[in-house]
């Protein structure tokens, strides 16, 4: 979703529930996981406080974690 049509999406809202992604595992999808998961949630949330939204839930994933990383944390 463009950045336009989340703006006017986000209207008279109180309450955002985040639960969207896109999960990959494959280093030839990095570009566009960045764009969608980082700079999505970064539009979102900027917009979000721009339209004084009271609450947004965010739901994450165990694709979230780096299947690779020794340092796990639980």
């Amino acid at each position: 979703m463009n950045v336009y049509d989340l703006k006017e999406s986000l209207e008279r809202i109180s309450k955002i529930y985040y639960c969207a992604s896109l999960v990959s595992f494959s280093k030839k999808d990095n570009k566009k996981l960045f764009e969608n998961n980082v700079l999505g949630s970064t539009n979102l949330v900027n917009l979000a406080v721009e339209n004084k939204v009271n609450k947004i839930l965010y739901v994450s994933s165990v694709a979230a974690i780096d299947s690779k990383n020794d340092n796990k944390h639980y």
